[in-house]
């Protein structure tokens, strides 16, 4: 959850993709997180995901986010 808030949430936002609402399970033996994104349109939504996943500051975040496990 930390790195959705300090890390997640810009980078979706740098990204072209708007942020619209977070939930968790209010019982669960695991820990989940379920969000929702919206998009201008498909097209937007896919280059969007791929210049996320290929930005150096999500990946960065991502490994740091395994370092003690996932």
């Amino acid at each position: 959850l930390n790195g959705f808030k300090e890390h997640t949430v810009r980078l979706f936002e740098k990204h072209g993709m708007t942020n619209v609402g977070y939930w968790q399970p209010l019982e669960s033996d695991e820990p989940k997180l379920y969000y929702l994104l919206s998009f201008k349109d498909a097209a937007a939504r896919e280059q969007a995901w791929k210049d996320f996943i290929a930005d150096p500051d999500w990946q960065a975040a991502y490994k740091a986010s395994e370092a003690d496990g996932k």
